[in-house]
């Protein structure tokens, strides 16, 4: 399972230990990818110092994709990206969202069940994103909590960060994210950011 750093195009692989008391399909299937003995002029942030780094969490995404080739290691690979508010308008409504980037094999890997509709899938994130536009999947709780549980939601138009999406779904009441304590309420497509922010060039960036 891999995921990208809210700040530049950074993936990482989840440890699997994080994800036994989470409601999905073979756990211990998953795994995490360490980059380690990293030269000398590697640098991390300790207490804002710079310090010699000895490890490295976060993958640039040309290597995430170049892990995700190797099917002779990986069954399947998925990207992920660290949590923060996205501004989300509902019926000229803005809230403050916790929010997750998600590549659209996400979902599908971790061998999740919708509560509403449909999850996120591959053909969610394109580059460039799908012809019909953007798509999204709200919690649970944010279901229950502003749509009253309603259908109806689906195929709803909301704004995120300004951007039209389409909700598409409701994720399985109990799953909030695969980091514990911590409640994602919206989760969209890496190829979203496309059109969020277009200057960044995260696809080809192999900055860690």
């Amino acid at each position: 399972m891999i995921g990208i750093g809210a700040n530049v195009a950074i993936f990482q692989l989840l440890n699997a230990l994080l994800w036994q008391p989470l409601p999905v399909s073979h756990p211990k299937q998953l795994a995490r990818i360490r980059a380690i003995n990293l030269p000398p002029t590697e640098k991390a942030w300790l207490n804002g110092r710079s310090v010699p780094a000895t490890e490295r969490l976060q993958l640039s995404y040309p290597l995430y994709r170049l892990i995700g080739d190797r099917k002779d290691l990986f069954a399947d690979h998925a990207g992920i990206m660290g949590q923060g508010r996205f501004s989300f308008e509902v019926d000229e409504n803005t809230y403050r969202a916790q929010s997750t980037v998600v590549s659209g094999s996400f979902f599908p890997l971790l061998g999740l069940k919708p509560a509403a509709r449909r999850l996120l899938g591959r053909a969610d994130d394109i580059q460039g994103g799908p012809s019909n536009g953007c798509g999204a999947v709200i919690s649970h709780k944010l279901w229950k909590r502003m749509f009253g549980a309603s259908h109806g939601v689906v195929g709803k138009r909301v704004w995120i960060e300004r951007i039209p999406f389409e909700i598409l779904g409701v994720a399985p009441e109990g799953f909030e994210d695969v980091h514990p304590g911590v409640e994602v309420e919206l989760y969209i497509p890496i190829s979203s950011f496309e059109s969020m922010f277009p200057d960044w060039n995260w696809r080809t960036s192999n900055a860690h």
